[in-house]
C-alpha cells in the first residue's frame, strides 16, 4: 500500500518523527538497530534536533546505549552518491568558476555584444547564466535555444537565444577537464539512481515539500524500495503541492499524532523599541528552560541578534538559527578597512593618514600583544598622537614606522611606554611587525589567489593567538563562528579560481 504519513501542524514534527522511529525500529536487545536506518531531510539543521529527541526517548528514558540512525540532508546525500558514480570523482566548481568557463564560451563572439568583450562586464551576467544552467540540470531540462524571449533585459536576449549551444559547450568543457557542478551531480544521481550504491537499510523521506525533478526521480526510486514519506501538514486540508504529489504517486494518507489544539497560553508584550523589548526579556523568560525547543526568541531582523544575546541571562545556553550577515561583523569592518587603505594610496604608494588611523583603532588590532606578551594599546595611542603631530596627509609605510622616533620630549615618551613595561625599540619593532602582516601583503594583491592569501594571513595574525585560550572559546562564540565562516566558506571561494593567473585550466572552444 502506497502511503504518506502526515504529522499534523500542531504537532512537533521532528519529535513525532523520533517517536515513530523509536516505535518501529528501536530494540532494547540490539543497540545497532537504529543505525541501519537512513533519514533524508531538507536541511542539515534538523539533524541536531532529531538526534536530541531520540536521545530523550532512548538515552534519557530507557537508559540504553544506542547508535543513532543516519540523518543526512539531501544536498549531502547527492554529493555522496555522485562521488561514487563518478569515475574518477570530479572537482565541483564554484559559481565564479562556472562564470569564467561561460565567459570563455561566449568570449569574442559578436552575437553576444559588448557584455562578452571583457571579464568584468560579463561576470555578473555569467553568475546569472550559471545559475540558470544549474536550474536546468536540477529540473532535468533538455537544453535548447529560447527564441524571442520576452520580459528580459536586452543584454540577456542573445544568451537565451543561444542557450542550447552555450549549455553544450559548457557541458563539454566540464567533461573534458574533470569538473562538475552541484546541479550536474543532481542530474547524474537522478539519471543513474537505479545503479547507485545505496544503503540497504530502510529510508525515511522527512519534511520535503516542493521537489525539483531530480529530487522527485531520486525519491521515487527510494519509495519503490520501501522508503517511508513523512509530511508536516493538515491531514484534512493538504497544501497544493502535497495534493499534486499525492495524486501523481497514487498515495493514501495516514495521520500520525493528535490534531487537537495543544493547551497553552499566548501572551503579547508590547514595547516601543528594541531596547525596551530586551529590558522586558529578563522578566519574561522562565528561570529554567528544559530543552532547546521549549523557548524561542523570534527576531524580525538579524541586526537584533547581538543585542539580544547580551541581554540574555549570563550562562544561558543558546542555539542560534538566524543567519547573521558577515558584513555587520567586526571581522568584516577590519577587512573593509584594509581594502579602503589600499584603495586610498596615491601614485607614490603612500597611505591616506585617516584610513591608517582607522585601521590601528580597530578593536582586533588594539587587543594584540607584543612578542613579550605586553598590551599594545599604549603603542598605538602614541603612534596616533605622533601621526597627528608630525605626520603627512599621505605618509609612506617607512615614514609611519619612523614616527615613534620623532619627539620634542623623548623622556616623556619613554616614561609613557615604561608604564606598560615597554621601551621604544620594542614599540618600533611591533609597528614594523604590524605593517609586515597587515600592509605589505595587501600592497601587491591583484588576483583572487592573492586576496585569499592576504585574508588568511590577516585572520591568523590577528586572531589565532587568542583562539586556543579558554576565555576566547567561552566568551566570544560568535566571533569564532565568524572566523570559521570566513576560513571555511569565503576564502576557499577565492582560491583557487580558474581565472586566477597561473591557475587557469585550458579554455573551451568558443562558440
Amino acid at each position: 500500500m502506497k502511503k504518506a504519513t502526515v504529522i499534523p501542524l500542531r504537532e512537533n514534527f521532528l519529535q513525532r518523527l523520533a517517536e515513530e522511529i523509536f516505535r518501529d525500529h528501536f530494540s532494547a536487545e540490539n543497540p545497532l538497530a537504529l543505525c541501519q536506518l537512513t533519514i533524508l531531510i531538507p536541511h542539515r539543521r534538523g539533524a541536531v534536533y532529531l538526534r536530541n529527541y531520540l536521545f530523550q526517548l532512548i538515552g534519557a528514558k530507557e537508559k540504553r546505549p544506542f547508535l543513532p540512525p543516519r540523518i543526512i540532508a539531501i544536498e549531502d546525500f547527492v554529493e555522496e552518491v555522485a562521488v561514487k558514480l563518478e569515475d574518477p570523482p570530479r572537482r565541483p566548481l564554484t559559481p565564479p568558476d562556472q562564470a569564467w568557463i561561460l565567459f570563455e564560451v561566449v568570449r569574442g563572439n559578436s552575437v553576444y555584444g559588448k557584455v562578452a568583450t571583457s571579464w568584468d562586464r560579463f561576470f555578473p551576467w555569467g553568475i546569472r547564466l550559471a545559475a540558470l544552467l544549474e536550474e536546468m540540470d536540477r529540473e532535468l531540462v533538455v537544453s535548447r535555444d529560447i527564441l524571442y524571449p520576452e520580459d528580459v533585459p536586452r543584454e540577456a536576449i542573445a544568451f537565451l537565444e543561444g542557450l542550447g549551444g552555450i549549455y553544450s559547450a559548457f557541458d563539454r568543457h566540464l567533461g573534458e577537464h574533470g569538473f562538475t557542478t552541484r546541479g550536474k551531480r543532481e542530474r547524474l544521481v537522478a539519471q543513474r539512481i537505479e545503479e547507485a550504491p545505496l544503503a540497504q537499510g530502510p529510508f525515511y523521506l522527512a519534511g520535503f515539500y516542493a521537489l525539483t525533478r531530480t529530487e522527485e526521480r531520486i525519491f521515487r526510486h527510494l519509495f519503490a524500495r520501501g522508503a517511508r514519506i513523512f509530511w508536516h501538514a493538515d491531514p484534512g486540508d493538504l497544501p497544493p503541492l502535497y495534493r499534486r504529489w499525492k495524486k501523481d504517486w497514487g498515495l493514501e494518507i495516514e495521520a500520525s499524532g493528535s490534531d487537537e489544539s495543544p493547551s497553552f497560553q499566548l501572551h503579547f508584550h508590547e514595547a516601543y523599541d528594541l531596547h525596551a523589548e530586551l529590558l522586558q526579556a529578563g522578566d519574561i523568560l522562565p528561570e529554567k528552560i528544559e530543552g532547546p525547543d521549549r523557548c524561542a526568541f523570534v527576531l524580525p531582523d538579524p541586526s537584533a541578534l547581538i543585542p539580544t544575546l547580551y541581554a540574555l541571562p549570563q550562562g544561558m545556553p543558546v542555539n542560534v538559527s538566524l543567519g547573521y550577515p558577515l558584513d555587520r561583523t567586526a571581522l568584516f569592518s577590519l577587512i573593509e578597512g584594509l581594502m579602503r587603505l589600499q584603495e586610498g594610496r596615491n601614485d607614490h604608494g603612500a597611505y591616506y593618514h585617516q584610513d591608517y588611523l582607522t585601521l590601528i583603532r580597530h578593536p582586533y588590532v588594539q587587543r594584540l600583544l607584543t612578542p613579550s606578551g605586553k598590551a599594545v594599546r599604549i603603542i598605538l595611542h602614541l603612534l596616533e598622537e605622533k601621526a597627528r603631530t608630525y605626520g603627512k596627509p599621505f605618509p609612506l609605510r617607512g615614514e609611519l614606522e619612523d614616527l615613534l622616533s620623532l619627539s620634542e620630549d623623548p623622556e616623556r615618551d619613554r616614561n609613557f611606554l615604561a608604564a606598560e613595561g615597554l621601551d621604544l625599540e620594542e614599540a618600533k619593532g611591533f609597528v614594523r611587525e604590524l605593517h609586515r602582516h597587515l600592509l605589505t601583503p595587501w600592497e601587491d594583491v591583484n588576483t583572487p589567489v592573492g586576496l585569499a592569501a592576504a585574508l588568511r594571513g590577516v585572520v591568523r595574525f590577528l586572531l589565532s593567538p587568542f583562539l586556543g585560550r579558554e576565555d576566547s572559546l567561552h566568551d566570544h562564540p560568535l566571533e569564532n563562528e565568524f572566523i570559521y565562516t570566513l576560513e571555511d566558506r569565503v576564502i576557499p571561494k577565492e582560491a583557487p579560481l580558474l581565472f586566477a593567473p597561473g591557475d587557469r585550466a585550458p579554455g573551451p572552444d568558443a562558440l
